[in-house]
């Protein structure tokens, strides 16, 4: 096998396990957030280890396994485990896992030169499409804030005189650079006579990550981190010409079958297309590699202020991230998910209107006084619009029997795992 395949098997087996590893409460049983089945069909806790065994000994056999035979049936094993544990719970489908999904799929399918090729256009597809979610005004604003607030005081402690021109530079111009510097980085490895000069730029790009969102930064979770990581090492193999890595994966003739290769390259076109439904409300955010990128559609729920904070028992203290325009002025923003699910699972809330609607369907208790709660769901239209509006009015919803029609009306599963485990 060539070497650039060998250590690529590799790096897929040790980066999911040290990914799940360091995001292990996710993975397990848990009761600490919300479960939400992907199916309507809640599997018991048990299938949870079954599924988290099978995904270790597949990512344990890509990591030491080094015949063609080997590699096959250990990234089967893997693509078969992490399929169960999305199953069971849509909060699972992070990006990082949804990528290591697809490629050991890839894995089991191609050859040799195969792998290389498919990897690397699967690779150029995440930065595209997540270069060009990123193009949008919410995204800007958002993240000029951020630089402000992370970059103003350095400034101001270089003794650098503050001025207009470099507050419209933060907030206004540097968070463009972002998204452009992602899509010229996915131009320049697309194209083989750029590709250095790409894989160059991918590095800085991943390295400034790093430093912005690492612990010296925004110090987001380890999962984020370890993603960005996988990247560094990824586009070194995958693009470093260099030592025994000089011989590339393209120069060996195919050993499958024109079927399987008929296959290997229908299954190649599928995962580097089927992003693009993501603008057209067809698709979950993170399955279009849309990172980082404003939501089109959200739910929020909102609690009477009148009420007792204590109807939300552990999560009573969570605070909303921002607010919406056109908020009812009686009403308490009642929890933030991305702040609940970091404080428990260490990870990222799932952005999608279906599973965020499980959450607060799970959250919501039938008992408590008609009027006492209120779910609202936004959108946008365009990437061009500042703030989210009101949806439907049949989307305002004050009763737990209006919220359950709600959810029923998604095409999967909309429903918390407490709703399947009642007696």
């Amino acid at each position: 096998m060539p070497h650039r395949v060998l250590w690529l098997c590799r790096l897929l087996g040790f980066g999911g396990l040290a990914l799940m590893a360091v995001t292990w409460k996710l993975w397990t049983p848990q009761d600490v957030f919300p479960r939400v089945p992907l199916l309507f069909w809640a599997p018991p806790h048990a299938f949870d280890w079954t599924s988290l065994v099978v995904t270790v000994v597949g990512l344990t056999g890509l990591l030491v396994v080094s015949s063609r035979p080997g590699r096959t049936i250990a990234a089967m094993v893997t693509a078969c485990g992490f399929a169960m544990l999305f199953l069971s719970d849509q909060h699972r489908l992070q990006p990082w896992a949804w990528q290591f999904f697809l490629l050991a799929i890839l894995v089991a399918l191609a050859d040799e030169r195969g792998i290389v090729t498919g990897w690397r256009w699967l690779a150029i597809s995440i930065y595209v499409y997540s270069a060009l979610s990123k193009f949008d005004v919410v995204f800007v604003e958002n993240w000029g804030r951020i630089f402000s607030t992370l970059f103003a005081p350095k400034i101001a402690s270089w003794q650098v005189p503050s001025s207009s021109w470099t507050q419209v530079y933060l907030e206004q111009v540097l968070p463009w650079t972002l998204p452009a510097g992602e899509l010229l980085v996915a131009i320049l490895l697309a194209i083989p006579r750029t590709r250095r000069y790409g894989l160059y730029g991918s590095w800085m790009m991943h390295l400034s990550l790093l430093g912005i969102l690492g612990p010296m930064g925004l110090n987001h979770s380890w999962g984020v981190i370890g993603w960005n990581l996988f990247f560094l090492a990824q586009n070194a193999l995958l693009w470093w010409e260099w030592g025994p890595f000089v011989v590339i994966a393209e120069t060996h003739e195919a050993v499958t079958t024109p079927s399987r290769q008929r296959l290997t390259y229908g299954y190649l076109a599928i995962i580097v297309s089927y992003p693009a439904l993501y603008p057209l409300g067809l698709l979950d955010a993170w399955l279009g590699w849309a990172v980082y990128a404003p939501p089109y559609q959200k739910v929020h729920l909102r609690l009477r202020q009148s009420m007792r904070p204590e109807l939300f028992g552990p999560v009573r203290s969570v605070q909303p991230q921002w607010g919406l325009s056109g908020e009812k002025p009686d009403w308490y923003p009642a929890l933030n998910l991305e702040h609940w699910s970091h404080e428990t699972l260490g990870v990222p809330s799932y952005p999608s209107v279906r599973f965020e609607t499980a959450v607060f369907m799970d959250v919501w208790q039938p008992e408590v006084p008609l009027g006492s709660y209120y779910f609202q769901r936004y959108h946008r239209t365009s990437r061009w619009q500042h703030a989210l509006s009101p949806t439907k009015p049949e989307h305002i919803i004050f009763d737990y029997e209006a919220l359950w029609n709600h959810a029923a009306e998604f095409w999967f599963n909309a429903f918390p795992e407490s709703v399947y485990r009642q007696e």
